[in-house]
C-alpha cells in the first residue's frame, strides 16, 4: 500500500496541537498528522519517518524552536524537510533572522488563523516541490549532457571552452583538460576571429533562438571533420552569465555517402535531388516492403537493400509497431468498405537508426489495390526530430510559465482581441469554480451579469485603444456577493510588435473596501445621531467651545464653524458666568459637582434664554474637557413665572380667579403637548436604536435559521444584540446594559459603537480579549475610576465567535452564559452550558481578565443567548418570578422545532406567565441553529 505523506506538529500544549491538526486535516485529506509534545518524541519521529513538513512551537520547556531547527537540519532524514515556526510570543527580528538562517522556511504568530496556516503550508510545500524539481532537472541535464551521442560544449562569448561532453572529446581526440585550455577558433580549419561575434549579431538581429551552420573542424590528428553545428545563446540567471551552447554532429561520413549516392544511384537521382522524404510501399498480404526510396539512408543510415529486408517490427520501435498494428486493422476495414474514398492518414512514430539512435518521423499513408488485387500501403516518411525537440522545449517553457501563473496569489488571465479568454490561472479557476478548458472562447458576458461585463469590456477596450498599462478597481459577483479587485491590465505583443492579447492581473481588495465602508458608516451614524439630536451637545475645554452640534448652533443662532473656538463667556449670562466657571473648574479637578442644573444664556441677537444642562467629565484630544447636553427650557421658565404671577394675582384679586384658572388650564395643555413631544423623541430614539442594531435582512444573510424575541420595558431598551460576519467567522453577542429606558439605551448605543470598532481590529484574536478591550473602552468613555460613590454603569454580555468552516466556537461571558441543545446518536437531548464570568463589562471591585471558552459545535445544534429579563418576570396567579430553571426546561421542550415556531411559542409563554402584570425589565432572547 502506498504510504501517505506525513506532517509533524511539535508543541508542548496538546490543545494547540489538536486545534492545528483539525485545521490541517480539513484541507490536506491525504496527509497523515504526526504529533510530538516532547523532545524525545520528536527525535524518534525524525529517525523513523519520511516527513513532508514540520510545524514546531518556538517556546518549549525541553528544547526551543531554534534547537529543534538545528536538530532537524543535522538529521539525514529531515535535512531537506521544510519547517514552519509557530509562536505565541513576539520573536525578535534578530532571533527570527537566526532561525531563518538555520533552515526555517516560514514563521506565523499564534493564535493561528485557519486560512492563514493553510495558505502558508501551501506556499512552503510548493517551494519545496519546486526545489526538488530543480535538483531533478539539474541531474537530468548533466546526464543528458554527458551521455549524448552528439558532441556538446559550452563556450563563452569570446570562444573559450567552458565544458565538453564525452562524445565531443571522442570526436576531436582531445582530453577535457586540453580543450579547456583552447579557444574554439583553435579547432577551425580556417580560423575566424569574429566567428562568435558574427553569429551572436545574427541571432539578435533575426531574433532566433538558435542558428545552424556547417563548419569544418580539425581534430587532434589534423584530420578535417565536416560538422553540422547548432548554436544557441543561454543565460544563467543565478550567476548572471551569458554563454553559447553548441551541438556538433560529425557529418563527414554522411557527406562522403551523399557524394557516392549521387554518383551511383542515377535512377533515383530525381527523388534524391528534390526530396529528402522517404517513399515506401508495403504489401499487407506478406507484411513486407516492396519499395523504399534512397532517402532512407539520410533518414536512418540504412541503404535501400538493408531497409527493404527489415519487417515492420524491425523498422519501428515496439510501441510504434503496436500502434501501427492496432490502427491498420481499422483502416483496412474502412478501405475495403469504401476503396474510392482514398483517405490519407497521418501518424507520428519512432524509428531506430543504424547507429542506434531513435528518431521521430511523421508518416502520411494511404491504401490501394495492386495488380494482384492485394492491399498495399503507400507511405511518405519525414524526419521530425527537430520539431519534436522544439515542441519539448516549448512544453518546458509552457510548464514553467504555468507554474508561475498557478502559484501566484493574484488572479491572472489573458484575452484575445475579441475579448475572449485564452488563458486563466488556478486562482481564477478557484475563484469561479471552473476549469480552464471550460473557459476557452468565452467572454465576460458568459461569466458575469451584463452590467458588470459592460464595465469590464469598456476598460478592456480602453487598454487596446490607448496601448497603455492601466490600473483600475473592478467589481464582480461571486455567489451573489460583490467582490472588489484592483486590476492592472496591459497588452501582449507578437514578434511583429502587433498587440494580439490583453493580460490582466487582479488582486482581491474586498476586505479593504469593507473596512473603508464600515468606517464611513460608523462616522455617518455618529454624525446622524449627533446632528439630529433634539438637544444641544457641546464640548468645552479650557473655557473654549471645541465641539457643537447643529441643534446648539440653531439655539444660539450662529453657524457651527463660527461657534468653534469661541469662549463660553461670549454666550453665558454675565450673572450666571461665575457659577458656570466654578462648576467647570471643580469638574475638571475631579471634585463632586451636581450633574444637572439650569442657567441663562445669550443668543446671537442678545436674547436671554434658559437652558438645563447635564454635564460629565470627558477627554478631548487626550486632555480633560466637559461634555454637556443642553436642553432649552425657556418655555417652562416662562410658564413657571406666569404661574407664579397668576398665583399672586389670585390672592390679591379674587375677581380674576376664573381668568387665572383658565390660564392655568392653558399651561396644562402646553405641558401635555410637551409630554407628547417627549414621547415622539423617545420613539425616534427607539428607531435610531433599532437602526444601529443588525436589521432583519442582514441577520437572515448571516444567521440562516434564527429568531430574536426583543421587548423593551419602555420605548427604548438597555438590552441589545449584535452580529457580524468577518473573515469566515460569525460573531454574535447579546447584552444587558445598566438600567433601562433612556439611560439604558445610551449605554446600549455606546456598546454597539465600540463593538463595531473592535471586531475589525486584527490584533483582537479571541472573545475574551474583545470583552477585556470593550470593558476598557467603557470605563474610559464613562470616566470610571473605581471611586466608591461613582455610578457603577456597565453591561452583562454573552459574546460568541463561530468559525463557519470548522464549527469551532469561542465564547466569553459577563454574567450571561451560552446554552446549547442537541440530539445525540441515541436521539436523546443533550444540554451544554458554557458558563460566564461573575463580573460585568464595566468597573468592578474584583476585576479579572475574562475567560476564553472553546466548544466544538455540531450540525443541527441550537444555541441560545439571552439576558435576565425573561426569567426575572413576575407573573402567574402567585405573582412570583418565572426563574431560570423553568426557562431552561421550557427551551428543552421546544428547541427541536424550527426557529419561527420557537419565536411564537416563547412569546406566548411569556404573556401567559406575565398574566397582565407590569413588565419587570427589558428582555432579549436570541436563538440560532447550526447549519451548513
Amino acid at each position: 500500500m502506498k504510504r501517505k505523506p506525513q506532517f509533524l506538529i511539535i508543541d508542548d500544549d496538546y490543545f494547540n496541537i489538536e486545534l492545528l491538526s483539525s485545521y490541517i486535516s480539513s484541507e490536506f485529506h491525504n496527509y497523515e498528522i504526526l504529533k510530538a509534545t516532547t523532545k524525545e518524541q520528536a527525535m524518534n519521529i525524525y529517525n523513523n519517518h519520511q516527513l513532508e513538513l514540520i510545524i514546531t512551537d518556538w517556546d518549549m520547556p525541553e528544547m526551543s524552536g531554534l534547537q529543534h531547527i538545528i536538530e532537524i537540519r543535522k538529521n539525514k532524514h529531515t535535512k531537506n524537510t521544510p519547517v514552519i515556526i509557530c509562536s505565541g510570543i513576539m520573536i525578535t527580528p534578530t532571533d527570527l533572522k537566526i532561525a531563518l538562517s538555520q533552515g526555517a522556511n516560514d514563521y506565523i504568530r499564534k493564535p493561528i488563523n485557519k486560512t492563514e496556516i493553510i495558505a502558508r503550508i501551501n506556499s512552503v510545500l510548493r517551494f519545496s516541490i519546486a526545489q526538488k524539481k530543480i535538483i531533478k532537472s539539474e541531474r537530468l541535464f548533466k546526464s543528458i549532457f554527458q551521455n549524448s551521442n552528439i558532441g556538446i560544449c559550452l563556450i563563452s562569448l569570446k570562444g573559450k571552452f567552458m565544458n565538453i561532453n564525452r562524445e565531443l572529446k571522442k570526436m576531436l581526440g582531445y582530453s577535457k583538460k586540453e580543450l579547456l585550455l583552447k579557444n574554439f577558433n583553435d579547432i577551425l580549419e580556417t580560423p575566424k576571429e569574429c566567428l562568435f561575434a558574427d553569429f551572436i549579431i545574427e541571432i539578435v538581429n533575426v531574433k532566433k533562438q538558435k542558428i545552424s551552420f556547417e563548419q569544418r573542424l580539425i581534430n587532434k590528428n589534423n584530420e578535417p571533420l565536416d560538422c553540422l553545428i547548432h548554436m544557441s545563446i543561454l543565460k544563467n540567471i543565478t550567476e548572471n552569465k551569458t554563454f553559447c551552447i553548441l551541438h556538433i554532429n560529425d557529418i563527414t561520413k554522411q557527406k562522403k555517402l551523399d557524394a557516392e549516392l549521387k554518383e551511383s544511384e542515377q535512377k533515383y537521382r530525381l527523388i534524391t535531388e528534390n526530396a529528402s522524404d522517404v517513399i515506401w510501399v508495403m504489401n499487407l498480404n506478406t507484411n513486407k516492403f516492396t519499395y523504399i526510396s534512397p532517402a532512407v539512408f539520410q533518414l536512418r543510415g540504412y541503404i535501400v537493400e538493408e531497409a527493404i529486408a527489415q519487417n515492420i517490427n524491425q523498422s519501428l520501435t515496439p510501441e510504434s509497431a503496436t500502434k501501427v498494428f492496432n490502427t491498420t486493422i481499422t483502416r483496412v476495414k474502412n478501405f475495403v468498405a469504401n476503396p474510392q474514398k482514398n483517405h490519407i492518414y497521418t501518424d507520428e512514430l519512432q524509428q531506430p537508426c543504424k547507429n542506434g539512435e531513435i528518431i521521430w518521423i511523421e508518416t502520411a499513408t494511404r491504401y490501394r489495390y495492386n495488380i494482384k488485387k492485394e492491399i498495399e500501403v503507400v507511405g511518405v516518411s519525414r524526419n521530425i526530430n527537430k520539431r519534436k525537440r522544439i515542441e519539448a522545449s516549448e512544453i518546458k517553457v509552457r510548464n514553467e510559465l504555468r507554474a508561475i501563473l498557478d502559484n501566484s496569489s493574484a488572479v491572472i488571465y489573458l484575452k484575445d482581441k475579441n475579448f475572449n479568454y485564452l488563458l486563466i490561472n488556478k486562482q481564477y479557476e478557484k475563484l469561479f469554480n471552473i476549469k480552464e478548458k471550460d473557459y476557452a472562447g468565452k467572454s465576460d458576458y458568459d461569466i458575469h451579469p451584463k452590467r458588470i461585463a459592460d464595465k469590464i469590456r469598456k476598460f478592456d477596450q480602453k487598454i487596446f485603444a490607448s496601448e497603455l498599462n492601466m490600473t483600475k478597481e473592478e467589481i464582480i459577483l461571486i455567489n451573489n456577493e460583490k467582490k472588489y479587485y484592483l486590476s492592472t491590465k496591459f497588452l501582449i505583443y507578437n514578434e511583429k510588435k502587433t498587440a494580439y492579447a490583453i493580460c490582466g492581473i487582479s488582486t482581491d481588495i474586498t476586505e479593504l473596501k469593507k473596512r473603508e465602508q464600515q468606517i464611513k458608516e460608523s462616522e455617518h451614524k455618529f454624525n446622524s445621531i449627533v446632528s439630529n439630536a433634539n438637544n444641544a451637545i457641546i464640548i468645552i475645554q479650557d473655557g473654549i467651545l471645541k465641539f457643537v452640534n447643529l441643534y446648539a448652533a440653531k439655539l444660539i443662532g450662529i453657524k457651527i464653524n463660527d461657534l468653534i473656538n469661541r469662549h463660553i463667556a461670549d454666550f453665558a449670562h454675565p450673572e450666571d458666568l461665575p457659577a458656570i466657571v466654578e462648576r467647570y473648574k471643580k469638574r475638571i479637578t475631579g471634585e463632586e459637582v451636581e450633574t444637572t442644573y439650569s442657567y441663562r444664556y445669550l443668543t446671537a441677537n442678545k436674547e436671554v434664554r434658559w437652558g438645563e444642562i447635564n454635564s460629565v467629565l470627558h477627554k478631548w484630544e487626550n486632555k480633560p474637557a466637559v461634555l454637556s447636553f443642553l436642553t432649552d427650557i425657556t418655555p417652562q421658565k416662562i410658564a413657571e413665572e406666569k404661574i407664579l404671577q397668576q398665583s399672586k394675582e389670585l390672592i390679591a384679586q379674587s375677581e380674576e380667579l376664573k381668568a387665572a384658572l383658565n390660564n392655568l388650564a392653558n399651561q396644562n395643555q402646553r405641558l401635555i403637548f410637551i409630554n407628547n413631544d417627549v414621547e415622539k423623541s423617545l420613539n425616534y430614539a427607539r428607531n435610531i436604536q433599532k437602526a444601529v442594531m443588525p436589521n432583519s435582512e442582514y441577520l437572515r444573510k448571516i444567521l440562516k435559521e434564527h429568531f430574536i424575541f426583543y421587548k423593551p420595558k419602555n420605548i427604548v431598551s438597555g438590552d441589545f444584540y449584535f452580529s457580524k460576519f468577518i473573515n469566515n467567522n460569525l460573531i454574535v453577542a447579546v447584552a444587558d446594559s445598566t438600567g433601562h429606558g433612556v439611560p439604558g439605551a445610551f449605554m446600549s448605543m455606546l456598546g454597539i459603537a465600540i463593538l463595531n470598532e473592535l471586531v475589525t481590529k486584527p490584533e483582537i484574536m479571541s472573545a475574551a480579549a474583545l470583552l477585556n478591550e470593550l470593558r476598557s473602552h467603557i470605563k474610559k468613555s464613562l470616566n470610571q475610576t473605581g471611586h466608591r460613590d461613582e455610578q457603577q454603569d456597565g453591561m452583562d454580555m454573552a459574546f460568541c465567535v463561530i468559525d463557519i468552516s470548522t464549527k469551532a466556537a469561542n465564547f466569553a461571558g459577563a454574567y450571561n452564559p451560552m446554552w446549547i441543545f442537541r440530539k445525540n446518536e441515541e436521539n436523546k437531548t443533550e444540554f451544554i452550558e458554557i458558563k460566564a464570568d461573575r463580573q460585568p463589562v464595566g468597573i468592578y471591585f474584583k476585576e479579572t481578565n475574562f475567560t476564553n471558552n472553546y466548544v466544538q459545535l455540531m450540525q443541527n445544534d441550537f444555541i441560545y443567548l439571552f439576558t435576565d429579563g425573561y426569567y426575572s418576570q413576575f407573573g402567574s396567579d402567585k405573582n412570583r418570578k418565572y426563574n431560570i430553571s423553568n426557562f431552561k426546561k421550557y427551551l428543552s421542550e421546544i428547541y427541536d422545532k424550527n426557529a419561527d415556531e420557537q419565536a411564537i411559542l416563547i412569546e406566548n409563554e411569556f404573556y401567559l406567565w406575565k398574566n397582565g402584570n407590569i413588565q419587570t425589565d427589558d428582555l432579549l432572547v436570541l436563538g440560532m441553529k447550526i447549519t451548513n
